[in-house]
C-alpha cells in the first residue's frame, strides 16, 4: 500500500490546540509551515484506518 505523506491537511479551525496557539504567537506565517510540536497529524489517515473506524462504527453500540 502506497501512502500519501506529501499532501498536508489544514488543521486550522479545527479545535486543534497546537495550530490555535501557534496562531496565536505567529499569525503571519506562511501556509505550508507545519508546526511539529507535539504528536499531532497533519497527513491524511490511511485508507485501512478509515475504513477499520467505519466498519466498527456500523456494528458497534457507541453509547
Amino acid at each position: 500500500m502506497i501512502y500519501d505523506f506529501e499532501t498536508l491537511v489544514s488543521r486550522k479551525n479545527t479545535g486543534s490546540g497546537k495550530w490555535d496557539e501557534m496562531t496565536k504567537e505567529h499569525p503571519n506565517l506562511p501556509e505550508n509551515v507545519a508546526p511539529l510540536s507535539v504528536a499531532d497529524m497533519e497527513l491524511k489517515n490511511p485508507p485501512e484506518i478509515v475504513e477499520g473506524l467505519k466498519k466498527y462504527i456500523d456494528t458497534h453500540i457507541l453509547g
